[in-house]
C-alpha cells in the first residue's frame, strides 16, 4: 500500500503508517498557483522524516498557461534527487478554487504538460508518472482526425489513476471502453482513508490510499531498493544453555 501526503496531513506519524502495512509514499513537493510556484510547507519536514522503503514526490500542475518547463525546473530544484520513485505530474481540475475549467483549456494544458514532461526527461533521463482521475485519463477531444484521447502523447509515462470505488480495474467501464492508457501502475482508490489510523495529526481525518499494480514502472530506472538490515541480537550464555537444555529435553 502507498499513501500520498502534503500539508493537509499536518505533522505525520510514520510509525502508524508502517503499522498499517504502508510501504511507500508520495510527498507533495511543489505546485503552481495564483502567486506562482510554491513549495509545500511540510515537504522539508516530510522528506527528512519519511522512513519508508519507497518514496517519491509530486507537483500540482497549473494548467492555465503557466510555463510547464518552468514548473518542472522549480519542482526538480525543490526535490533534488530525493527518493527512488519517479516524480509525478499531478493534473486536476481546480475550478472549485476559481480557476477556469480544465475542459476549457485542454489545448494550453496539454502543451504545457508536455513541456513539463520533456523538461523532466531532459534533466533526469526518464519520464515522470502522470496522476489523473479516470475521467481525464479517458477524455477525448475532436481533432481533424476525429475524436482522440487528449493524453495520447503521454502514454509512455506510467499512470497513477484516481477512482474512488472498489472496482477490480478502474480503467474498465465496460468490456469495450478503456482509457488512453491500457493499464495503470498505481490506483488511488479512496480519498477518505482513516487519517488518524494511518498517521495524520489530530483534526485531519482523511488520507489518500493507493494500491500498487506495477511497482517497477513507478521506480526510477536503475533504482535499487535496499532492504533494512536484519538485526540479530546475540544470546547470553544463560540463554544458550537454556536452549540446549530444552533441545535435549532436560529443562
Amino acid at each position: 500500500m502507498f499513501i500520498d501526503i502534503s500539508k493537509w496531513n499536518s505533522t505525520f506519524d510514520w510509525s502508524k503508517a508502517q503499522a498499517q502495512g504502508v510501504e511507500g509514499a508520495y510527498l507533495k513537493a511543489s505546485g503552481c498557483g495564483v502567486g506562482g510556484n510554491y513549495v509545500d510547507y511540510k515537504f522539508k519536514e516530510n522528506s527528512v522524516s519519511c522512513p519508508l522503503k519507497y518514496k517519491g514526490t509530486y507537483h500540482y500542475f497549473d494548467y492555465r498557461g503557466t510555463s510547464g518547463a518552468d514548473q518542472c525546473k522549480f519542482f526538480l530544484d525543490t526535490t533534488g534527487d530525493f527518493g527512488n520513485l519517479r516524480g509525478v505530474l499531478d493534473i486536476e481540475d481546480n475550478s472549485a478554487n476559481g480557476w477556469p475549467k480544465l475542459s476549457a483549456n485542454y489545448g494550453v494544458a496539454m502543451r504545457e504538460a508536455l513541456a513539463f514532461v520533456y523538461q523532466y526527461k531532459l534533466e533526469t533521463g526518464h519520464l515522470p508518472t502522470m496522476y489523473l482521475n479516470v475521467g481525464l485519463a479517458k477524455q477525448k477531444q475532436l481533432t481533424i482526425s476525429g475524436y482522440q484521447y487528449i493524453f495520447r502523447n503521454f502514454l509512455d509515462c506510467p499512470l497513477w489513476v484516481a477512482r474512488y470505488n472498489d472496482m477490480k480495474d478502474p480503467l474498465i467501464y465496460s468490456a469495450t471502453e478503456r482509457a488512453a492508457w491500457s493499464d495503470y501502475a498505481l490506483w488511488q482508490y479512496t480519498s477518505q482513508g482513516d487519517g488518524r489510523l494511518f498517521g495524520n495529526a489530530v483534526g485531519n481525518d482523511w488520507i489518500d490510499l493507493n494500491r500498487v499494480k506495477n511497482l517497477q514502472a513507478l521506480l526510477k530506472p536503475g533504482a535499487v531498493v535496499v532492504e533494512p538490515p536484519i538485526v540479530i541480537i546475540p544470546l547470553t550464555v544463560e540463554q544458550r544453555l537454556d536452549r540446549i537444555e530444552k533441545h535435549l529435553g532436560i529443562a
